[in-house]
């Protein structure tokens, strides 16, 4: 494998990269652009969310063949933020719906600076 191949490989096994783009400038050299775009901050909320509601999960027992419904009380501001990735949290936390709560929930996250409570219902 030539070495700009084998640094970009590495890249991408070492670093969370969205692309990896291969400049003919750059002989023997990597460079990273570290520049968060709004896009990137939301998939990183998203992932995060994931992996909270996941952590929750396993707390509580649930196995992943397990159906849910996904209680949250969520700032306003995050309103966008679930109704844009309602899709894609259902599938990954295999839960059967969303339903908005006005108490707080049992689980916290902090999602972009703002704290988002929820809670799991086991679907039987």
């Amino acid at each position: 494998m030539p070495k700009q191949k084998e640094l970009c490989a590495v890249s991408r096994n070492r670093v969370n990269v969205e692309k990896i783009e291969e400049d003919k400038n750059l002989h023997d050299e990597v460079w990273i652009d570290t520049e968060l775009t709004e896009e990137l901050r939301e998939k990183g909320m998203l992932r995060e969310f994931i992996r909270g509601v996941q952590d929750a999960r396993k707390k509580e027992g649930l196995k992943p063949v397990d159906r849910i419904t996904l209680q949250i009380h969520r700032e306003g501001v995050l309103k966008d933020f679930f109704e844009k990735h309602k899709d894609t949290i259902l599938s990954a936390v295999h839960a059967n719906n969303i339903v908005t709560i006005t108490d707080h929930g049992k689980h916290e996250i902090s999602l972009g600076g703002k704290d988002v409570f929820f809670s799991i219902i086991h679907n039987p």
